[in-house]
């Protein structure tokens, strides 16, 4: 038994976005390649192994023998085809952007997949291991009742058992999965709403909740102390960030205050304390370990004494004249 903090609002990959939705997706779908946890370096899914023309234009996969979905049937590469051409072209597709140097797919032979791009795109393969990429049975994603809506269907290492609507959802293991299990591997799952993680704490520690992934503010140096065996911290890619609205408000056409707001800003107080040294300081607006991050790159310093000097050749000495500034979360 898990918990999550908020119900996940689509289980469709072409449409699924947020990450209570995604968490879903990648255990129930799988691709024709996949990231490797930590490094993010691409490997065989569904594919065994691929190659790409000189010039970078055309990716041909080869398939796994005796792979399968959910619903037993095999899968083939006209269904790869078909949901690499979903994920492009159904009207409620949020995935259109990932494929947007694809120039065609086809299918030579039931294993064999061959991908066109108009344009080199060095991003193509991870954008496979997205979400994106994930391979669906036609048979079901074509009915126009869309059950696939309520009830999933996909090839990954889970699959969908039951939910309630607002309330749970239970995934137990697909046996029929290409990887090897590991020991003593989970069979079944179900993870329960409960929005307050001040909640969530108390049913893990009566043992009604065998896992949450949310502590409470102030109680995670704590938490470590007491159960150092029960906790465990990986890496995730998320910024935090606070935008400035530049088409209205004081904040329009005034760089000015914007820096001296920037510079008034402790972010290492920020995870160091408030955080509780769970997160790092970001740099830039591309987390480590994902294309485009700048390892080098520096953000602007906390300097209250540059803050306020700015503020004050905005115009606003000391904050006075200041409008009231609303921050909406």
């Amino acid at each position: 038994r898990y918990r999550m903090k908020e119900m996940y609002r689509s289980l469709d990959p072409v449409v699924a976005g947020d990450d209570n939705s995604l968490v879903y997706v990648y255990l129930m779908f799988d691709g024709l390649v996949e990231l490797v946890p930590d490094t993010l370096e691409v490997r065989p899914a569904l594919a065994a192994s691929w190659s790409v023309s000189p010039d970078g234009l055309v990716y041909t996969f080869r398939l796994r023998e005796g792979i399968r979905f959910h619903n037993g049937r095999g899968i083939t590469s006209d269904d790869v085809a078909w949901s690499i051409n979903r994920a492009v072209s159904h009207p409620t597709s949020q995935k259109k952007s990932f494929f947007s140097a694809l120039a065609g797919v086809t299918a030579p032979d039931p294993a064999t997949v061959v991908l066109t791009l108009s344009h080199p795109y060095d991003a193509f393969l991870a954008a496979l291991a997205s979400e994106a990429g994930s391979v669906v049975p036609k048979e079901v994603y074509s009915l126009p009742d869309e059950p696939y809506l309520s009830r999933p269907v996909g090839s990954g290492p889970f699959m969908f058992e039951s939910s309630d609507t607002g309330i749970s959802i239970t995934l137990a293991r697909f046996a029929g999965h290409w990887k090897t299990p590991p020991v003593n591997p989970i069979q079944k799952f179900k993870v329960i709403l409960i929005e307050s993680s001040t909640t969530a704490l108390q049913e893990y520690l009566t043992g009604n909740l065998d896992y949450t992934q949310e502590m409470p503010p102030g109680q995670r140096r704590n938490l470590m102390k007491e159960h150092p065996g029960e906790f465990h911290h990986w890496t995730t890619q998320q910024i935090f960030y606070v935008g400035f609205n530049h088409a209205a408000g004081p904040m329009k056409g005034d760089l000015l205050l914007r820096r001296a707001i920037t510079h008034a800003i402790d972010h290492d107080f920020i995870v160091r304390v408030l955080q509780e040294e769970k997160d790092q300081v970001a740099t830039g607006l591309i987390p480590p370990g994902m294309l485009g991050h700048l390892p080098a790159q520096q953000g602007p310093p906390y300097d209250p004494n540059l803050a306020a000097a700015l503020l004050a050749q905005a115009g606003y000495p000391g904050g006075k004249g200041l409008p009231e500034l609303t921050y909406v979360s």
